[in-house]
């Protein structure tokens, strides 16, 4: 009895550490390199719980104070990179892989600066999605910046 008491134990400590595990997502946003585009640059990751990234869909999941750093350019011939600093962004992540709906499994990533945050930024990170330019940063109602953003493998 006591074997099987302890055998039991340890496949539910076994059970639970597996359980446990993250997987980290890591994304790489680039700009088109067209002069007459606002584009930007940005490297990111999210580690989510293997077992919410499995089950993840449509619905989406809340991601809470994620902070990146992007660097933006303007359109125009002379234009200079600058840094964007997007902290504390709270917003949802969704996974998108019905085949009604789209021939590649794409995430979305949307999230939006806090409200004490001016001017508010508003990010729609579609990564891995087919289309170009299909990712875009909004900085107030002044400038929006777009690039392509994918997966990047470990």
């Amino acid at each position: 009895m006591k074997m099987i008491l302890l055998a039991l134990l340890a496949t539910l400590t076994i059970f639970t550490t597996a359980n446990a595990e993250n997987i980290t997502l890591s994304f790489s946003c680039e700009g088109p390199n067209l002069h007459y585009i606002n584009q930007f640059d940005l490297q990111g990751t999210l580690t989510i719980d293997d077992e919410v990234l499995a089950n993840l869909d449509q619905t989406g999941i809340d991601i809470k104070e994620l902070n990146f750093k992007a660097l933006v350019r303007r359109s125009g011939f002379n234009a200079t990179d600058e840094v964007l600093a997007l902290e504390d962004m709270n917003g949802t992540l969704k996974k998108f892989d019905d085949r009604n709906f789209t021939l590649k499994p794409f995430y979305s990533l949307q999230l939006v600066s806090k409200k004490e945050v001016e001017p508010r930024i508003y990010a729609s990170l579609n990564i891995d999605y087919p289309g170009l330019l299909s990712s875009k940063l909004r900085v107030g109602e002044l400038r929006e910046y777009k690039a392509k953003c994918v997966l990047v493998q470990n």
